[in-house]
């Protein structure tokens, strides 16, 4: 079985600090949610289909002592 074609958007957005001491960043994967399979097998009468990751969503901070 041929897998079709599969477009996947991810993002990530952010702040910092001019100096670099801190920063903030939002940041997401797969953000429409797009539903695709990664693999795809047959065996006799069966078809086995793996899903691909579903929409992530996160934030990132950091901060560095000095």
């Amino acid at each position: 079985m041929q897998q079709s074609r599969r477009t996947l958007v991810s993002a990530r957005l952010g702040v910092e600090a001019p100096d670099g001491r801190w920063a903030v960043f939002g940041w997401g994967r797969n953000i429409f949610n797009k539903y695709y399979w990664t693999n795809t097998i047959q065996t006799y009468d069966t078809v086995v289909r793996y899903a691909g990751r579903p929409a992530e969503y996160g934030l990132t901070v950091r901060f560095k002592f000095q």
